[in-house]
């Protein structure tokens, strides 16, 4: 059968340590399905080179010079220069994520807006390992997400707009959304620049499908609106 070429969006930057000059490349890539949808069906193990068993609950791959087990199959534990590259890595996606949202305000696509819930790591028993009950390595995404939304002009509103924390208000229900304006919204709370954000899933509803997603998002917002 002949294979289907896979496309990704990649960023890419390099790690010099304290102890030498020598560099490493740490990337991620994001699948694309066409110019303004990511492929986010499935998820990545960790790649070092050539692809690990190592699950990291991400629907998008990243590549570090990790230290690994002898038979090549899963990251070593406990080790500062993986929990480095990990640090690293999240900060890399957080990075990554803002470019996508420049790109978004400046009108050349909506690839953020359209895409933005099915990329959040919103499951936080998915990173702890099930035996233990301690987190895995990857656990830093799960923070790192959260910290991107709690901190940064990101959540995504109507029209390519993004707000943050402080001007993010989600709608107990879309219909409540379709009934204000972004500026009516700003009005009735006496907050400038405020708006509506996850307008196409309203709070009650994802409570009741996803609570996990639910709870995510509550606090990376200002206010549930619920009349």
């Amino acid at each position: 059968n002949k294979r289907i070429p896979e496309t990704f969006r990649i960023f890419s930057k390099n790690i010099t340590t304290d102890e030498n000059d020598f560099s490493h490349k740490i990337s991620i890539g994001f699948k694309l399905k066409n110019d303004v949808s990511f492929d986010t069906a499935g998820s990545y193990g960790a790649f070092c080179f050539f692809p690990t068993q190592e699950i990291t609950n991400q629907k998008f791959l990243i590549h570090a010079p990790f230290l690994l087990t002898d038979n090549r199959q899963n990251l070593l534990p406990n080790q500062e220069w993986n929990k480095l590259l990990i640090k690293e890595l999240v900060q890399l996606t957080q990075e990554s994520f803002k470019v996508f949202r420049n790109e978004d305000l400046s009108g050349n696509n909506s690839i953020l807006a359209k895409n933005f819930l099915n990329f959040l790591p919103y499951n936080e028993n998915a990173f702890f390992d099930q035996n233990t009950s301690n987190p895995i390595q990857f656990y830093p995404f799960y923070k790192g997400f959260l910290e991107l939304l709690q901190t940064e002009q990101i959540l995504p509103g109507r029209n390519n707009t993004f707000y943050n924390k402080e001007k993010a208000y989600w709608a107990a229900d879309p219909d409540l959304a379709d009934l204000f304006s972004d500026q009516q919204l700003s009005q009735l709370l006496a907050v400038d620049n405020a708006g509506f954000v996850f307008t196409d899933l309203g709070y009650k509803n994802a409570e009741y499908t996803n609570r996990p997603l639910a709870n995510y998002l509550k606090y990376s917002v200002k206010e549930i609106i619920d009349p």
